[in-house]
């Protein structure tokens, strides 16, 4: 007999440029459709997303994104996605927003637990704050959530950091992304992060290094 396949949980991350692709009906359909499809094909059981540019009035239930991403109603893209989100910005900014993804098919067969969603809400920003780092404390730019599978325990997150900011990188690595550090070693997780970066660690790899100049050296210190 061929040898068993070990179970796989397949994650991927995802910086989408906008998850609903615009204000018409005409072009929000297609362009989540064209993500969901492209999920499927990838078998992916897990998505970390960034830049989902959605705000909490669209995730309504029984809202389009619900109706998409949740259920299998007729018409729609065959979805059935458990949804955490950091919603983006309210107001006229379209940017921003962090999301993770996971198949309700596996939570259903209980192969999939999440049994804590992160408080990654950012520290008070400090009255002295330069403007360039100010960035670091918007809330939608992180989400995370502890989930059990095949004996493990991980800890999934989605990050966005500041683009073309060294100082605003910086100041979110060493605030927000070494506390979410500190969590998984607090309650036994494994980190298993996602996102747009915004940097390299290795600089020399960097199109941008007189931009993100030493920026790896705050990554190394919280690891």
């Amino acid at each position: 007999a061929p040898p068993s396949r070990k179970p796989m949980l397949r994650i991927g991350t995802h910086n989408v440029r906008g998850l609903l692709g615009g204000e018409s009906l005409m072009n929000v359909k297609p362009k989540l459709e064209q993500h969901i499809e492209r999920w499927e094909k990838l078998q992916l059981d897990a998505v970390l997303l960034q830049e989902t540019q959605v705000k909490h009035a669209q995730t309504r239930r029984g809202g389009y994104l619900y109706r998409a991403l949740c259920t299998d109603s007729p018409g729609m893209m065959k979805g059935a996605w458990k949804c955490v989100w950091a919603h983006a910005p309210e107001g006229g900014s379209r940017s921003g927003g962090t999301a993770i993804f996971i198949r309700r098919k596996l939570i259903a067969n209980q192969s999939v637990k999440i049994d804590r969603i992160y408080d990654t809400s950012p520290p008070t920003m400090p009255s002295h704050t330069p403007p360039s780092e100010a960035a670091a404390y918007q809330t939608d730019r992180l989400t995370a959530v502890r989930i059990k599978w095949g004996g493990h325990v991980l800890q999934l997150a989605s990050a966005y950091l500041p683009s073309g900011n060294n100082s605003g990188i910086k100041a979110m690595i060493s605030t927000r992304m070494s506390a979410l550090l500190h969590k998984s070693r607090e309650d036994g997780s494994q980190p298993v992060w996602g996102g747009d970066w915004n940097f390299v660690v290795n600089n020399s790899q960097d199109r941008m290094t007189q931009i993100f100049d030493h920026t790896g050296q705050a990554v190394s210190r919280i690891c």
